[in-house]
């Protein structure tokens, strides 16, 4: 389906999500911070954008995310769209 835009057309290429799901870190470390759990799952996004064959995405949202059977101490799961321009 493309957008019309000024230089050309965008196709929309379908939905995608992502999780980052980390373990955990020492005590010393601090952890991981909201932010770089968010970011890590964005470019997780963005590898499957690239793998369908897209060069944009949006990012509809990111959630905490947590499940019995993924042992992760910490994850995030992104949702959005691809495109191909």
């Amino acid at each position: 389906m493309p957008i019309n835009r000024k230089r050309g057309s965008a196709y929309y290429l379908g939905e995608v999500e992502e999780l980052s799901c980390l373990g955990e870190r020492s005590a010393q470390s601090g952890g991981y911070s909201p932010t770089e759990v968010n970011n890590i799952a964005i470019e997780q996004l963005k590898l499957e954008v690239v793998n369908r064959g897209g060069n944009g995405y949006w990012v509809k949202s990111c959630k905490d995310f947590t499940s019995d059977y993924q042992s992760c101490d910490v994850a995030t799961v992104c949702k959005g769209k691809a495109y191909s321009y």
